[in-house]
């Protein structure tokens, strides 16, 4: 994006140079579409020349999934309701409504198709790790911060603000809450109350069962 600081302009050199171009040589190549445009490139090189400008490069906070079709029906959408404001008339309100739902079915529309050509590349994909990061981060967008906040020991002595002191300090509360193999017949399991009278002297099970259910 290019930001012209007027203030700084050259005004008596652009003037100058305006007053004194040559414009009937310029304009002189024929169709009106190239007069127009030989203009267009003559100003725009004196400007250039005689007023100090900043070049920044913006990012876009549209959706990936946004076209210029929907951008067209939300301006519409946006120009219905200012008429409705300012004419509040039964059929002003709704050309509005019906716009509004023509923009919600195409964002829903287009959304949908976006995420689902990500989903179907994702189960196809024969490349490596790379393209299936990629994928993700399009799918949950440039928003989206997977941060997990600041934690707190349980006597609220200590502070674990760092990736690694969260994913140990999660580990350390999670194995703390849960029987493990090594040391599963030292552990007192909880008593529960007696819901049958019937008694399993005998269970047993084996893998294939358990990957069946």
């Amino acid at each position: 994006k290019k930001t012209w600081q007027y203030k700084s302009c050259n005004l008596d050199n652009l003037n100058n140079l305006i007053l004194n171009q040559n414009w009937h040589d310029i304009i002189a190549t024929g169709t009106v579409n190239a007069s127009t445009q030989a203009v267009t490139n003559k100003l725009t090189s004196i400007f250039n020349d005689n007023i100090p400008f900043k070049t920044k490069i913006s990012k876009s906070n549209d959706m990936p999934w946004f076209d210029n079709e929907i951008k067209m029906e939300l301006n519409k959408r946006d120009k219905l309701y200012k008429k409705f404001k300012r004419n509040n008339t039964e059929i002003n309100k709704t050309n509005y409504k019906d716009q509004v739902k023509i923009v919600e079915q195409k964002v829903k529309l287009l959304k949908d198709n976006y995420e689902n050509k990500i989903c179907d590349d994702l189960q196809s994909f024969s490349s490596g790790s790379k393209f299936y990061w990629q994928a993700i981060k399009k799918l949950l967008g440039t928003r989206f911060t997977p941060s997990i906040p600041t934690l707190f020991s349980s006597d609220l002595t200590r502070v674990f603000s760092t990736d690694k002191d969260k994913a140990t300090e999660l580990l350390n509360h999670f194995t703390s809450k849960f029987h493990h193999d090594f040391d599963f017949d030292q552990r007192d399991l909880p008593t529960l109350q007696m819901r049958t009278n019937k008694i399993l002297t005998n269970i047993s099970t084996n893998r294939e069962e358990v990957r069946t259910l």
